[in-house]
């Protein structure tokens, strides 16, 4: 749990919280949650669970994208599309031109958030067109686009494109 809202430091666990997180995309999670990208800078992921009796009982988690010792957000910044794939797993497209994902399964400590270099999502959707084709009948489109795309790499002339990830279980998958 990283700082939340207006608060910066270390949140003390044995007191509430007011968390200030508006969402930008949204996207329900097979486990019934319902997720959100919360944009600004580094921006976070932010799972709400509403608890037995919502208005006084709610928390959420909130995942803030890394920072390094600077205070820099090298690596990605400011969510924006959001979708949550089948297995639980989030992706974000972010305004920094980042892909990224966030495994909950994999959280120990702090949050490291994967993700390829040069892309520019604006968006994200996970899709099955073949049901009966295991994990290649599935996949995730975002569209690639820039407000500047003549200073994207393909430089003038570059234009919006929409873009499949193939999903594999397993790096290694045939």
């Amino acid at each position: 749990m990283t700082s939340i809202g207006f608060w910066r430091g270390p949140v003390d666990p044995t007191k509430d919280k007011r968390l200030n997180a508006p969402f930008y995309g949204v996207s329900p999670a097979p486990d019934g949650a319902v997720w959100g990208s919360s944009t600004g800078y580094p921006g976070a992921v932010v799972r709400p669970v509403p608890g037995p009796n919502p208005p006084s009982t709610p928390l959420a988690e909130h995942d803030e994208l890394p920072l390094n010792a600077a205070g820099v957000a090298d690596k990605g910044f400011s969510p924006r599309g959001f979708d949550v794939d089948r297995s639980g797993v989030a992706w974000l497209a972010l305004a920094s031109g980042h892909l990224a994902s966030l495994d909950r399964r994999k959280c120990k400590a702090p949050l490291r958030v994967p993700h390829p270099m040069g892309f520019y999502g604006k968006g994200a959707d996970g899709r099955i067109d073949d049901p009966g084709a295991g994990w290649k009948g599935r996949g995730m489109y975002s569209t690639c686009a820039t407000r500047a795309p003549l200073y994207s790499e393909g430089g003038k002339g570059t234009i919006s494109k929409v873009v499949k990830f193939q999903l594999r279980p397993n790096p290694l998958a045939k």
